[in-house]
């Protein structure tokens, strides 16, 4: 599983990308971000634990990437999205299902 902090203005971490190619062979990722402006503090395991459960609903394909789906993301989220597309893209790229089995099924 790939993750991706993201990171406020400060250099402070607010929230989390996760990806994961799982038993389908699909690419799928999760999120967590967490809402400085009204005070919370971002705790890294429950972070984790949100974007975790996302990835597992399969509820969003990482490829094929299309925007128009992905529009209700926060702005963050997309910034970070296309950095952790280009890494799932290279880490995934030489596993197949006997070779890379994910953990995660």
């Amino acid at each position: 599983m790939l993750r991706q902090y993201i990171r406020d203005k400060q250099g402070r971490p607010c929230g989390v990308v996760v990806s994961d190619k799982l038993c389908d062979q699909e690419i799928y990722f999760g999120y967590s971000l967490c809402n400085t402006k009204k005070g919370d503090k971002f705790n890294k395991n429950r972070g984790l634990e949100i974007a975790v459960g996302r990835l597992m609903s399969r509820k969003f394909s990482l490829l094929p990437y299309d925007i128009p789906r992905y529009i209700e993301l926060p702005p963050k989220i997309l910034v970070t999205l296309d950095h952790i597309k280009q890494r799932s893209k290279r880490y995934f790229k030489k596993g197949t299902k006997d070779e890379n089995p994910s953990t995660i099924c």
